[in-house]
């Protein structure tokens, strides 16, 4: 992920150093928590308070090059207020008709009913057989959805999408479900949680989400 700017208006991004295991490994933009008083990756499923952003590398392996890479110290963007940007997550999808989508790979059936309406479903990749008209970078806004049938209803859809179409899904405002990739840094909707993590705001243009904290080691309540 990467911090964009700060929610409270200040133009500074706001970076601290906190105690880490020399031997841990976390990646600039990776998603942290703190654990007895050390810096760690997030969970994939975080529930717990968060603490920011690794804000540099930390490979936990020796490189002469950069003796920080086994530091005792790391910087994180630690401020509760900060915007995180970063790629929506991406769904292929298995059909459709004149105004729905039917989701497969990348996109869980665990979700309640209505999570994605009023989001935005952006076409990134036709398959050879796709009936849809629509141009790639197309963005359609989402009606409504459900969550055992993995099915998104949209607006303006032209044509019909097939099996092997791409999606990228913006989810609305104040979204909080999902999961963080392997990297940890990257929101997915393989599996849903009550994750840590609230969409803000998003980009269909460019296919990005914005994100800021729910919980947070430094703020004083759950928002």
């Amino acid at each position: 992920m990467k911090v964009c700017y700060d929610k409270c208006g200040s133009q500074l991004r706001s970076m601290a150093e906190y105690p880490i295991d020399p031997a841990q490994r976390v990646m600039a933009g990776q998603v942290v928590c703190l654990r007895q008083g050390r810096v760690v990756p997030a969970e994939r499923a975080e529930c717990g308070c968060i603490l920011g952003v690794a804000g540099e590398d930390h490979t936990g392996q020796r490189d002469i090059l950069d003796p920080r890479a086994t530091g005792t110290h790391i910087l994180v963007y630690d401020s509760p207020m900060a915007v995180c940007e970063s790629p929506a997550p991406e769904a292929v999808a298995r059909g459709g008709d004149a105004g729905c989508i039917w989701l497969g790979e990348g996109f869980s059936g665990g979700f309640a009913d209505g999570a994605f309406a009023g989001g935005y479903a952006v076409l990134t990749a036709k398959a050879e057989d796709s009936e849809m008209i629509a141009s790639v970078g197309t963005a359609f806004q989402i009606a409504d959805s459900c969550g055992t049938e993995k099915s998104l209803t949209v607006t303006g859809m032209l044509g019909m999408p097939a099996k092997g179409d791409r999606f990228a899904i913006l989810p609305p405002v104040l979204f909080s479900g999902g999961v963080l990739d392997e990297t940890g840094s990257v929101l997915n909707l393989l599996e849903t949680c009550d994750l840590s993590l609230r969409i803000i705001g998003g980009d269909a243009a460019r296919r990005r989400i914005f994100t800021l904290a729910r919980r947070h080691c430094l703020a004083v309540s759950d928002r």
